[in-house]
């Protein structure tokens, strides 16, 4: 295995460890969840709003899932 190929699965699997985390605790500080923003926290005193919020989220984890899943092999 070449170093590129290393580092493209390491990326591969910090990316796949990203897309777990927006899915199953978006609202989490760990793996790049979108709990460090504040925002997170504001979306959440107006349901309407936190459900677009978790929508976008959802929407950024599987894009990220179709561009990550075809380069797993």
């Amino acid at each position: 295995m070449t170093i590129i190929e290393i580092v493209i699965s390491g990326f591969i699997l910090l990316e796949l460890s990203n897309v777990v985390m927006l899915y199953f605790a978006p609202g989490s500080k760990n793996a790049n969840a979108v709990g460090v923003f504040s925002a997170w926290e504001k979306s959440k005193q107006d349901p309407e709003i936190h459900e677009f919020v978790k929508y976008l989220v959802y929407w950024v984890a599987g894009t990220k899932l179709i561009f990550l899943l075809p380069n797993v092999s």
